[in-house]
């Protein structure tokens, strides 16, 4: 007969070989093109591109958006226009997300932590 120890140990165990966990959030690169760039009426910018084919927040104009201060939002606003204008590829790094294909959506992105525009 197995001590309670044993049958808890032995039951813990089956449970942790088991059970699914969520996949970590790792660092994403999402590079790619832009299909559009904008702004709304309370400042969010979002954008569409190749790699979600979906809409992302990527900060804010009017106020600090999830650490990113209003002037970084409007420097990389340059960066997302520009982007979209010369048909650009861009580059979009997140130090903690999903890939880049299943990013949240809107004001549930995580925030980016650099926006590259690649030369070429």
């Amino acid at each position: 007969m197995m001590s309670r120890k044993g049958v808890v140990m032995t039951a813990g165990m089956f449970f942790l070989t088991t059970s699914s966990f969520p996949a970590a959030a790792a660092e994403q690169w999402c590079t790619g093109n832009l299909f559009s760039s904008w702004t709304n009426r309370f400042g969010d910018v979002l954008i569409e591109s190749s790699w979600r084919n979906e809409h992302n927040q990527i900060c804010n104009i009017r106020y600090e958006w999830k650490g990113i201060p209003v002037d970084t939002c409007i420097a990389w606003v340059a960066k997302l226009d520009a982007a979209v204008t010369m048909n650009k590829q861009i580059v979009i790094y997140y130090n903690e997300a999903p890939s880049c294909n299943s990013l949240p959506t809107y004001e549930k992105s995580p925030s980016p932590y650099y926006i590259m525009l690649k030369a070429g």
